[in-house]
């Protein structure tokens, strides 16, 4: 269990990272809002969180089953697109909206029931402690102009890389 901690934070965290720092660098007055009130930083998590999953959950079917006129049969692989979650409508309302006061959110970043992660509150801190401490020394930043943004699928997708520059600190 503490080798699968250990692992999946690293690759989940990093990944959800690229994604929380393009969004920051895209969105100034985000920057500003979590430097001036670092007590939303966990709600911004959240709703980066929602928007922005980063996992989908691969199993293996168990039995034969028909869904939607597909049959799916016992021993084939299944991947369950985790972050579709977060954009359902039903769940969430308007959910292209990036919304840090949303009043409810609801994700499956980090799985459920017997399948959530035993990572998922160590993750947050991360996250939180990171941002925190990045907004603190760095003025503001923003995508690097010319940058083009690479998404990565797979079952953790993330970025290819990310372009990142910020004022000098006498600027």
């Amino acid at each position: 269990m503490s080798f699968l901690l250990f692992i999946a934070g690293l690759d989940t965290v990093a990944n959800a990272a690229s994604f929380i720092f393009l969004d920051l660098a895209r969105n100034p007055t985000r920057q500003v809002l979590l430097r001036e009130h670092p007590e939303r930083i966990e709600d911004y998590v959240e709703e980066a969180f929602r928007l922005y999953g980063v996992v989908n959950s691969v199993r293996t079917a168990r039995r034969d089953v028909v869904m939607d006129g597909v049959t799916i049969k016992a021993g084939d692989p299944i991947v369950a697109p985790l972050p579709l979650v977060g954009l359902d409508e039903r769940a969430n309302p308007n959910p292209q909206t990036f919304d840090i006061s949303r009043p409810n959110r609801d994700h499956m970043l980090f799985g459920g029931g017997a399948h959530l992660c035993i990572g998922h509150i160590l993750a947050r801190i991360e996250l939180r402690i990171l941002i925190e401490e990045w907004l603190k020394r760095i003025p503001r930043m923003f995508v690097a102009p010319g940058f083009t943004v690479i998404q990565r699928p797979g079952q953790i997708m993330g970025l290819a890389g990310l372009e990142l520059v910020w004022p000098k600190a006498d600027a």
